[in-house]
């Protein structure tokens, strides 16, 4: 019986851990709280945020995280410039609220909140939505009118951060051509016309399979993953020119 109930007892005690972990570790100390009480959005963590949408004058992008990877969806499928999404979230987690203004005493219009400038939503795996309408600059200053969802409200806080959703489609987009870690890369091979090369990781070496069997320069195979990871997008050429005429159908060369 005391077995038994020891065994129940360390179970309860797993629940209540888990628990613990589980849904309160993302939650704010009191220090945490006082430091975000004057922030446009307090409960605000960017950690938790796997949906990006912006709207501005280039157009709309729709940026999604899956796998831990941001992507674009709208308006094209591609991989996203992570590091351009990790600065709108690093910026709304940060904005400092300077003052606010009710509807009831100023019109939307007068900020140009009627016909926002741009806007920028984000949602969290937990389906919480922070949606922030930008207007114009303040008269004084270079506070910008912010509107945050549908409040009953007009926020004025720092502009700086407007240059982060003020991109167009070449700016969400990513630069890298590849991301390779060296040690992940089990084999490569490199096509040029009829000349064909072919090495397999074995172990701590590369041997060659093609176009013969040999031990391979392990030092030459290192440096062609380096610089295949060191390309990057200089042009996104999306106005149909034919491959021929770019050197692509066939190319020169083909890397696997």
């Amino acid at each position: 019986m005391k077995s038994r109930n020891l065994i129940i007892l360390v179970l309860v005690v797993a629940a209540v851990a888990g628990y613990i972990f589980f849904h309160e570790r993302h939650q704010m100390t009191t220090d945490e709280q006082r430091e975000r009480a004057g922030k446009v959005f307090p409960e605000f963590d960017r950690d938790d945020v796997n949906v990006v949408v912006v709207d501005n004058s280039h157009g709309r992008f729709v940026i999604e995280k899956s796998g831990g990877t941001w992507r674009l969806t709208e308006p094209i499928a591609f991989e996203a410039n992570s590091a351009a999404v990790n600065s709108v979230l690093t910026s709304l987690e940060n904005l400092d609220e300077e003052r606010t203004l009710s509807t009831s005493d100023v019109e939307l219009e007068a900020y140009g909140l009627d016909q926002p400038e741009m806007t920028v939503t984000v949602a969290t795996e937990a389906g919480a939505h922070f949606k922030l309408a930008v207007g114009e600059e303040a008269a004084l200053g270079s506070n910008r009118a912010l509107r945050r969802g549908d409040e009953a409200l007009i926020v004025l806080a720092p502009g700086w951060f407007v240059t982060d959703l003020d991109k167009g489609l070449d700016d969400w987009r990513s630069r890298d051509v590849v991301d390779l870690m060296a040690a992940d890369v089990a084999s490569i091979q490199v096509v040029a016309g009829d000349d064909r090369m072919q090495a397999v990781r074995d172990g701590r070496r590369w041997k060659l399979l093609e176009p013969m069997e040999d031990l391979a320069d392990a030092d030459h195979v290192s440096n062609l993953i380096s610089d295949l990871n060191g390309l990057r997008i200089v042009d996104f050429l999306d106005d149909g020119t034919p491959l021929a005429d770019l050197g692509l159908d066939p190319p020169a060369h083909q890397i696997t």
